[in-house]
């Protein structure tokens, strides 16, 4: 399962919050209710837009945070302003949308 497929985060979309695919649905939601120790099936029959699958990716998402490996656009409310990048040696960096790149 490519987990990437199945996460986005859109300024137009929940406020740029991070959720499942094609829903208004926020991964963090999910992910509460796992740690309340809400059963998979229970998290499906309270969100039917959503499968299993989707689960599987909010937790990979969450672990792929916690290590580190994972860096999110960064948005503003109008527009996305930059993405940050992880470079081999571990630093971070932000890439400037093109259209705000000089000459």
């Amino acid at each position: 399962m490519n987990w990437q497929e199945r996460i986005r985060s859109s300024p137009d979309v929940c406020h740029g919050r991070v959720c499942i695919a094609g829903t208004r649905i926020p991964v963090a939601v999910i992910l509460d209710n796992l740690a309340d120790c809400v059963t998979e099936k229970d998290i499906l029959a309270s969100y039917p837009t959503i499968t299993y699958d989707d689960i599987r990716a909010a937790i990979r998402h969450a672990a792929e945070l916690a290590s580190g490996r994972v860096i999110l656009p960064l948005f503003n409310q109008e527009r996305l302003i930059g993405k940050l990048w992880i470079v081999d040696d571990g630093r971070v960096r932000i890439r400037p949308d093109s259209d705000n790149d000089a000459g």
